[in-house]
Parts: C-alpha cells; sequence; structure tokens
C-alpha cells in the first residue's frame, strides 16, 4: 500500500487463524507489513499476532477486554484495526472506516474503505486525523 512514515513495523503474521475473519483489504496491509506505527506514535495499526497484546488486533477484536465490550455503540463485527495517539480507535464497519472518540464513545465516519483512509492519511496524516 506505500504508506509513508512507518517508524515501527510488527514481526510476521502469527495469527493466521485470523486472517479469514478480516476484509481482504486489510489482510493485504497486514501482509505487507503486519501493523506498524506512523510518524512516532500518531498511529498504530494492530497486527495479526497474540503477542504483545498492545499491537494484537485478535486482542482488541475478540479478547477479554475487546472495545465492543466497553462501548455501547460498538458491535462485534467491528473491527478495531489501528489508534491514534490519544487513544481514539479506527474500526471497520462493513467497509468504512469510522472514529471511535475514547472519551465520549461517539462514532464518526472516517473513510469509505481502508484504501481511501490510508490515502488520506498519507497525503496529510496531522490534518486528516486532527493530530494538532
Amino acid at each position: 500500500m506505500g504508506i509513508p512514515g512507518m517508524t515501527w513495523r510488527g514481526d510476521s503474521i502469527e495469527d493466521v487463524e485470523i486472517l479469514p475473519e478480516l476484509p481482504s483489504d486489510l489482510v493485504r496491509l497486514l501482509t505487507d507489513a503486519n501493523g506498524f506505527i506512523l510518524h512516532e506514535g500518531a498511529l498504530h495499526v494492530r497486527g495479526a499476532c497474540l503477542t504483545p497484546e498492545w499491537h494484537s488486533l485478535r486482542a482488541a477484536w475478540k479478547g477479554p477486554h475487546a472495545f465492543h465490550m466497553l462501548y455501547n455503540d460498538l458491535v462485534p463485527s467491528d473491527i478495531p484495526f489501528a489508534q491514534d495517539q490519544v487513544g481514539d480507535q479506527f474500526l471497520l464497519r462493513e467497509d468504512a472506516v469510522h472514529r471511535l472518540s475514547a472519551e465520549t464513545g461517539e462514532l464518526e465516519h472516517m473513510a469509505d474503505s481502508i484504501q481511501e483512509f490510508f490515502a488520506n492519511v498519507g497525503a496529510d496524516i496531522e490534518r486528516f486525523l486532527n493530530l494538532g
């Protein structure tokens, strides 16, 4: 996908069992880089791994403290694939990307697809993710 600004990359995929449950665009992203951090922590994309737990997509999506168990407006099919530097979560609901405010629990539509989301991140991460 050619995302600029990677400052950390996850190790190889170890949680292959989760891949068939994910949308193909997310699988392609994780195949290129099994999760990563952009711009020194501005955005963390979780990987298909079991450890470390902070990087595990499975833990965030299906673990005992999964985000859908913590926020009323989320459902088990929402995939929390990333988070920003203040703890807001980015999740896939069907094909669209939404931001979940960690503080209020409100959802905000960010992009119609994961490709559009990362195109916007790559064009101007600070403005798009409101990092100022």
